[in-house]
């Protein structure tokens, strides 16, 4: 196994320091994967397609491509505008509504105690 993966990782160096793109070279490598292993050429397509029928794996490229598209549609330039309307001129900013802090502060009720604490009163 050993001898395999060094066979094919020398395949893919090759491959990479002869000008070809990445992609191209790590194709290559998983093709001479397939042939040096004795595999059936017909596994190549079908673990792609496994892999695309993946959750994970499609939401990232499409998770990226609603960036860009909301980012030619200068519509996150509105949503900074909004955000900056709501609360441009609150102490923090933009990382007071991020983090939650003000909504926990004012939404947990104070205990009044009777008499003192014996640990020191946190002044964040």
């Amino acid at each position: 196994m050993t001898g395999l993966m060094v066979e094919i990782a020398g395949i893919w160096l090759l491959a990479v320091l002869a000008g070809l793109p990445l992609f191209a070279s790590m194709g290559l490598a998983a093709f001479a994967f397939v042939h040096i292993a004795g595999l059936a050429d017909s596994i190549v397509p079908q673990k792609m397609i496994q892999a695309m029928n993946s959750f994970p794996i499609i939401a990232a490229p499409l998770f990226i491509m609603m960036g860009n598209i909301l980012g030619a549609a200068r519509i996150t330039d509105r949503i900074v505008a909004f955000a900056g309307a709501l609360i441009g001129s609150v102490r923090g900013g933009y990382a007071a509504p991020a983090t939650g802090r003000r909504r926990r502060r004012r939404s947990t009720p104070r205990r009044r105690r009777s008499g003192r604490s014996s640990r020191p009163a946190c002044r964040w």
